[in-house]
């Protein structure tokens, strides 16, 4: 996420020449900028998806006002 942000200021029309720096080389910052935007939508979709049980569980409980159903094993 840092990553993103950071290619982000770098490639940025307004910011840069603000703190004047002058960039060369800003295709570089835009290519480093997409790969680490598309890494980081992959890690978050990954991060859902692996706790999709509790998201689910959590809605249940908050906003349709669900009891959690508790599963007692038997022997």
């Amino acid at each position: 996420m840092t990553l993103v942000i950071v290619s982000g200021i770098m490639i940025s029309h307004s910011v840069v020449p603000t703190l004047g720096l002058n960039i060369a080389g800003g295709f570089a910052w835009k290519a480093i900028h997409g790969m680490a935007a598309d890494g980081l939508f992959i890690g978050i979709g990954l991060h859902v998806a692996l706790h999709w049980n509790w998201i689910v569980s959590m809605f249940k409980r908050y906003v349709l006002g669900q009891k959690p159903s508790i599963k007692v094993a038997t022997a």
